[in-house]
């Protein structure tokens, strides 16, 4: 009994690795009350690919997939790094967030500081892709802090772990601005 309650800790864990940093891990598993919706400040970070779509319209599946997974894994590993929390993952877009579940006194410094780290990293992954014959794919990033609804918002098929409000439409914009202006 022990040893199957310890594998469903272990998986459970294991499911909250694949979207939080460990240290979130951590405090989600020592305190569900952090789970539900809050008002507090928190860091919102989007990341999106310049011209993913045209290109998705014409490449091959696989070598579609497998540019996605690298991205991804880049700036999964990116935003862990600096403490945050991936929020979703919309296609070639994300959102991450500084500051949920829970609130940091820099949670603004590190969102920045893995926004300046994500677009050095996302060079070299674009660098690395033109000398392989791949497509040039640069990303743009849009980082805000201000207060945000976090929590668990559920409906009655699907629960979600989500941030809402201003603070997450102006990042939003602002990754959108920096696209149009590259």
């Amino acid at each position: 009994r022990t040893r199957r309650l310890a594998a469903k800790v272990e998986m459970r864990r294991r499911n909250l690795s694949r979207f939080f940093s460990p240290a979130v891990v951590h405090d989600l598993q020592d305190a569900a009350s952090t789970l539900g919706l809050k008002r507090r400040n928190a860091a919102i970070m989007f990341i999106d690919i310049r011209g993913f779509t045209s290109y998705a319209e014409d490449a091959p599946p696989t070598e579609l997939a497998e540019m996605l997974v690298e991205y991804r894994g880049i700036v999964a590993s990116c935003v862990f790094e600096h403490g945050g929390a991936i929020d979703k993952f919309m296609g070639d877009g994300v959102m991450a967030v500084f500051g949920q579940p829970r609130p940091y006194a820099d949670d603004a410094a590190r969102a920045l500081a893995c926004a300046d780290r994500l677009v050095q990293q996302l060079r070299i992954w674009t660098r690395a892709n033109e000398d392989a014959g791949l497509p040039s794919l640069v990303a743009s990033v849009g980082v805000h802090h201000g207060v945000v609804i976090g929590g668990i918002l559920g409906s009655r098929n699907h629960d979600e772990f989500t941030v809402l409000g201003d603070a997450v439409n102006v990042a939003q914009r602002l990754q959108s601005l920096a696209k149009v202006f590259k």
